[in-house]
Formats: structure tokens, sequence, C-alpha cells
């Protein structure tokens, strides 16, 4: 999980990663979050009882279905789009839960 959050914020263009993905136990979700310059990943996990350091941190969250999940996670997302960061915009959102859901299959 956390070599694919990685390697998503090496690509071009990419400042912030969040990677979800479900437990074996079902109802909770641990995320993975890596950013390059302008994000707090220590800080964006805390409210997913996790930690970490600046550029890499985790966390969990829980929701009993992915599509909840998934919504916790946009609006995490949103969150972040109200701060007026410098050279930061948000051009594509695709949560890799539902990229992780189609590689299990």
């Amino acid at each position: 999980l956390s070599e694919l959050s990685s390697v998503l914020r090496e690509l071009e263009g990419v400042e912030l990663s969040l990677v979800l993905k479900e437990k074996e136990e079902g109802g909770a979700y641990r995320i993975s979050a890596r950013s390059k310059h302008y994000f707090d990943c220590t800080a964006l996990m805390a409210q997913f009882s996790g930690g970490g350091h600046a550029r890499a941190a985790g966390g969990d969250l829980q929701a009993p279905t992915a599509k909840q999940a998934e919504e916790q996670l946009s609006r995490l997302i949103s969150s972040l789009k109200s701060q007026a960061l410098p050279n930061v915009t948000f051009s594509k959102e695709k949560t890799l839960l539902q990229i992780s859901q189609t590689a299990r299959q």
C-alpha cells in the first residue's frame, strides 16, 4: 500500500497521493498518504487516527461499505480544495479504491 502511494507521488504533476485499501476484517480501510511539498500528511492522517511524517503518513478509516469509505475520502479531498495553496490545482480526481477493486477481480 505504501509503495503504491509512493510510486504515484513520483508521477509528474502529482503533489499528493492517497491510496485507500480495505482491510481483511471488513468495514475498515487503511489510507496511505504521500506528498511532495504542500501537504502535511501527518496532519491529514490525524483525523483518521493515524500518523507518520510530513511527507508520508497513514491512517485508518471506519466505514461499513466501500462507497461510504470513498465518500469520506472525497470529503477530505474537498476540504483540501478549499485551502488556498500556491501552485496546486486539482485537475483529475480519482480514488484508488476503484482501481484496487478492479485489480482484485
